[in-house]
């Protein structure tokens, strides 16, 4: 009975020890299932943020890729736009030369015109004096000069004076008509200005006469100079009115080009003036370097998204070997 006692408490003892044991197990079993529980929903949860994190990617990318669309066509808009710069600055170049060269053939022509009218009213004084020699008349005559009145050559006109014993080049009321006079002429009054009567040997009264009448032909021809002057004047400013209308017509064909070129362009540009369109492009390059940086610091994000990717997908997969390992022990 002892013995059989003895063996009955050692088998409750064992049995406690066992339902001790169980128990413990139990526990442990428990602890785990709810830590499997646990890593589970903290594993659906980072499936979740993956999830969100994968489609905030495909967002950002999407971003990224309208930014470049962008920068790309700012790119093609301010390429166009410093062409077409390039082209009005040519054009405006061009124009600023041609007007140059226009006041420069102005200012060249007014002076030659001054120096031709200067040369006449030497040339009428000289020819006004009396008692000219053959080399004073051969410095003083103008090439191929015609008589108005005869048409006498200049060699005619020098054989001529050759001929007589003195006389007198005088001027016709024309100004560029000349004719040779003896003194015989004279003291007979043969000798006449446009068909008037010069000397008729009337003394201080005919000499009057003909100093009026010659200082009325200078006066004439100075009038005629200036009238002259001032058609060249004119005549030269209709040129230069001509030339800038011309200059003018091509400037508004080149700028119709331009408009024709520029059809391609948004109507928001087109709208725009030189000035805002230098503004915008000013605008755009400091935007330019705004949509740079940026897309720098989203190039960081996706990194740092793509190592928290990677930091999940490492936690998930341990997560994934812990389960298995724990159903094995259980199944175990």
């Amino acid at each position: 009975m002892k013995t059989l006692r003895s063996q009955m408490n050692d088998v409750e003892d064992q049995a406690a020890k066992i339902s001790v044991e169980e128990q413990t197990h139990i526990t442990t079993i428990q602890a785990l299932e709810k830590d499997l529980a646990s890593a589970k929903s903290e594993t659906k949860r980072l499936k979740e943020d993956t999830e969100r994190m994968v489609k905030a990617k495909g967002e950002i990318s999407s971003q990224i890729l309208e930014k470049q669309r962008k920068i790309a066509s700012m790119d093609s808009d301010s390429s166009t736009l410093a062409q077409t710069l390039e082209l009005i600055q040519r054009e405006r170049d061009s124009l600023s030369a041609r007007l140059l060269e226009k006041r420069l053939l102005s200012a060249q022509i007014s002076v030659i015109v001054k120096a031709h009218v200067t040369i006449l009213i030497e040339n009428f004084d000289a020819f006004t004096a009396t008692g000219l020699t053959i080399q004073r008349l051969q410095m003083i005559l103008i090439p191929n000069y015609r008589n108005n009145r005869n048409g006498s050559t200049y060699t005619e006109l020098v054989e001529k004076w050759e001929s007589m014993d003195w006389g007198y080049i005088l001027p016709s009321y024309l100004g560029f008509g000349f004719f040779l006079a003896s003194s015989d002429d004279l003291l007979h009054g043969k000798c006449t200005i446009d068909n008037h009567l010069i000397v008729d040997n009337l003394g201080n009264d005919a000499e009057k006469n003909l100093i009026a009448k010659l200082e009325s032909a200078k006066t004439k021809l100075v009038e005629i100079a200036q009238m002259k002057s001032e058609l060249v004047s004119e005549n030269n400013k209709w040129s230069e009115f001509s030339s800038v209308m011309v200059a003018l017509f091509q400037m508004k064909q080149s700028i119709e080009q331009l408009k024709c070129s520029a059809k391609d362009f948004k109507t928001e540009l087109l709208e725009m003036d030189i000035k805002t369109l230098e503004e915008e492009y000013k605008a755009l390059l400091s935007d330019k370097v705004g949509q740079i940086e940026y897309l720098q610091s989203l190039q960081k994000q996706i990194k740092q998204l793509k190592a928290l990717i990677l930091l999940d997908e490492m936690v998930v997969k341990e997560v994934a070997k812990a389960g298995v390992s724990l159903g094995r022990t259980n199944d175990g």
